[in-house]
C-alpha cells in the first residue's frame, strides 16, 4: 500500500513536481475538474484555493558583499533574478508585487570566511545565524540538491564534537538526508564527501 501523504520534487531549472498518494475519492475530487482543462495546472490551483492565490510572505534580505559594496548580484538585462528561503527563483518585480514582511534585513558576506558574525558558544544557531545561512545558500549546500532553505537543518561545517564553533562561517543550510550522510570526521575517509567551506564557498569536498 502507498504511503499516504505529498511529496515535491524540485529542480535545477526552477520548476517543481508533487505527488499526492490520497484514498481514491479524494483523488478524484482533485482530478475531475482539471482532467478536460486546457490548461490542467492553472485549474488545479484555482480548486485547490478556490480562486483566490495563497499568501506568501517574503521577507527580502539585502545582501552586501564586503568586497564590491556597489555590485549588483545575479542581475538578468533590467531584472534581478533572487533565490528565496522558499526555494523558488523570482525576479525583482515578481518579489515587489508580492506581500512583503515588515522586518527587513542585511547581510554583510565575507569573500572568504562567508557570512559575517559573532561566535558563539552555543550548539545551536540563533535566530539571526539561521537567516544568514539562508542568504548564503538558499537552498541546500549539497550539490544538486534544490531543498529550500525554509525546510533545512542548520549544518555546523566542522561538527561541534570536533570543536567547531557556532559562527554563521561555520554554519550552512544542509537538508535533513544530506546532514545525515555528511562525512562529520573531519580526519576520517570521505565516502559520500562532506561540506567545507572553500574559497569563501560552501561546497562539498573529498578527503583522502
Amino acid at each position: 500500500a502507498l504511503t499516504l501523504g505529498v511529496s515535491v520534487r524540485r529542480y535545477a531549472d526552477n520548476t517543481w513536481s508533487m505527488r499526492v498518494n490520497a484514498p481514491a475519492e479524494v483523488i478524484a475530487t482533485l482530478y475531475d475538474p482539471v482532467k478536460d482543462a486546457d490548461d490542467p495546472v492553472a485549474a488545479l490551483q484555482e480548486a485547490i484555493t478556490g480562486g483566490g492565490a495563497v499568501a506568501t510572505v517574503l521577507r527580502p534580505i539585502v545582501t552586501i558583499p564586503l568586497d564590491a559594496l556597489d555590485a549588483v548580484l545575479d542581475g538578468t538585462g533590467d531584472e534581478t533574478v533572487l533565490r528565496c528561503s522558499d526555494g523558488v527563483e523570482r525576479t525583482s518585480t515578481q518579489v515587489a508585487r508580492m506581500k512583503l514582511d515588515e522586518k527587513w534585513g542585511f547581510a554583510l558576506i565575507h569573500p572568504v570566511e562567508g557570512p559575517v558574525d559573532l561566535v558563539r558558544s552555543e550548539r545551536f544557531a540563533n535566530g539571526k545565524q539561521r537567516v544568514l545561512a539562508a542568504v548564503e545558500n538558499p537552498t541546500c549546500a549539497w550539490d544538486g540538491c534544490n531543498k529550500p532553505a525554509d525546510e533545512c537543518q542548520v549544518h555546523h561545517l566542522v561538527p561541534w564534537q570536533f570543536g567547531g564553533h557556532t559562527r554563521s562561517s561555520n554554519l550552512a543550510t544542509c537538508c535533513a538526508y544530506h546532514n545525515g550522510v555528511n562525512d562529520d570526521d573531519p580526519t576520517g575517509p570521505s565516502v559520500r564527501g562532506r561540506l567545507e567551506r572553500v574559497d569563501g564557498k560552501v561546497r562539498r569536498v573529498f578527503r583522502s
